[in-house]
């Protein structure tokens, strides 16, 4: 299975490729340059975990575990598309998937308000016990540590806005007991962390409804601490990897190898 990402255009495009039970070098081909191709772009069989917000009703991708509030999808002037809104009192929604140990968490994400809203991630369906990031509004960055409702600040660090939209990745690694926070492709905190937490992706409200939580383009998918390389092909290549010509409109092709 393969996700497109809507931010493609006539000169580039991203996809993520899902490797189910890849092991061993292997190849993947990419085709591209026919413009009347039509797209198998799937993020739910891609990710561990997918919502584009472009639902009807959020219940399909979210359970609501604790605190008073609501969880709706809704469409932001900024991004011009949905996302899920999370209000109310400390409100806690988490992603209907498999618990997980290691993986990346990402989301686009901002608040409104001032005060206490988070972006969760290894965190339990049951109760308040994640890992979660802050955005502060003082422009700090926060990470914390829940357990059944008791948060400890894990690590901070300065300089993020609280109320623009940014793109969060979390990637709690069990084999090096290190916990990484990326803001928009930046390492900002890398820290020590509780290495037995399992669990699924989330967002929680601030409390006494004095903050909204917003989330775009939510996924979780695996780790990998090598992915593969990529190397552009002209056409004349091409044609040793891939069927007669004929059958393709003339472009490119796109090999990717792991080793």
């Amino acid at each position: 299975a393969y996700y497109l990402w809507p931010d493609y255009d006539s000169s580039s495009a991203r996809f993520c490729v899902r490797l189910e039970g890849a092991d061993a070098a292997g190849e993947i081909l990419v085709w591209y340059g026919n413009p009347s191709a039509t797209t198998t772009s799937d993020g739910t069989s891609t990710y561990l975990f997918f919502d584009d917000c472009e639902g009807s009703d959020p219940s399909d991708k979210w359970i609501e575990v604790a605190g008073t509030g609501t969880a709706t999808y809704e469409t932001d002037p900024y991004l011009g598309t949905k996302a899920l809104k999370v209000s109310g009192n400390s409100k806690y929604v988490a992603g209907r998937m498999d618990p997980v140990t290691s993986a990346i968490f990402e989301a686009r994400i901002k608040q409104t308000g001032i005060y206490n809203s988070f972006f969760t991630a290894i965190g339990s369906t049951s109760e308040y016990t994640f890992y979660a990031f802050r955005p502060n509004y003082s422009n700090k960055a926060e990470l914390y540590k829940f357990a059944a409702g008791t948060a400890t600040l894990s690590a901070d660090t300065t300089g993020v806005s609280s109320t623009t939209w940014r793109r969060i990745t979390m990637i709690p690694n069990p084999s090096t007991a290190k916990f990484a926070v990326y803001v928009d492709g930046t390492l900002i905190i890398n820290t020590g962390y509780t290495t037995d937490y399992s669990g699924v992706i989330g967002a929680r409200s601030g409390v006494r409804g004095e903050s909204d939580i917003y989330l775009d383009q939510i996924l979780v998918r695996a780790y990998s601490a090598t992915p593969p390389a990529a190397t552009v092909f002209g056409p004349e290549q091409a044609n040793k990897y891939l069927p007669a010509a004929k059958e393709f409109v003339p472009g490119r092709l796109v090999h990717f190898k792991r080793n």
